[in-house]
């Protein structure tokens, strides 16, 4: 009697036989997922009936675990704690963690500047004769002016540039244009840049 050997299908096979194929896939697949199937239900099952039995141990049993995430969901909605200061020596309280608007463009400025607004942060470094300057312009127009410790700074001289009297003028300048376009009439603090001449930095200081 002959005896003939018998393997699972191949691919040539499922190919040949699509139906008898698609069958013994589909067995397959019913036994791969019938036990993970099985333990799901029975622990729901245990869970339905712990749950009916002596639901004060499992309200205690989730209240532990939510008490496990308390500290995280403290720090989350608690409020922003108030940023430390400097008194200078004509009494103005320095913020001294700032927000500096380099190389942002309008939208991202005023997007930054009100977050930062909104975490505490009102000490904003603005730089002049720019998008950086527009964006914070349209915060400004926003909110009232004594929300935001405003600090900027007049552009670096001119390396070529010795003249006292040319430098003064600049910070007049600077000051005379920018200010409108600010929307303001004086900012908090404002800064000079460095000069090798000693003249130049006294002459623009005397105009501040």
């Amino acid at each position: 009697t002959e005896t003939k050997a018998h393997y699972p299908l191949s691919l040539i096979d499922a190919m040949r036989f699509p139906k008898q194929s698609s069958d013994v896939f589909s067995s397959t697949r019913t036994r791969k997922y019938q036990k993970p199937i099985i333990f799901l239900l029975t622990v729901t099952a245990l869970c339905a009936i712990l749950a009916i039995l002596s639901p004060t141990s499992i309200t205690s049993s989730v209240r532990r675990q939510l008490e496990l995430f308390e500290p995280t969901m403290a720090m989350v909605m608690s409020p922003v704690p108030p940023i430390p200061t400097w008194t200078l020596p004509n009494g103005l309280k320095y913020p001294i963690v700032a927000a500096n608007t380099a190389s942002l463009s309008a939208a991202q400025t005023e997007a930054m500047v009100l977050k930062s607004l909104s975490l505490g942060i009102t000490n904003i470094d603005v730089h002049l004769g720019g998008t950086e300057r527009d964006g914070v312009a349209a915060v400004l127009r926003r909110i009232p002016r004594d929300r935001i410790f405003l600090v900027t700074k007049i552009d670096k001289p001119p390396n070529d540039m010795t003249d006292p009297e040319a430098a003064a003028q600049l910070v007049r300048d600077t000051v005379a244009k920018e200010w409108p376009l600010l929307g303001v009439e004086t900012v908090d603090v404002l800064l000079l840049k460095d000069s090798a001449s000693c003249a130049v930095m006294q002459a623009q200081w005397a105009v501040l």
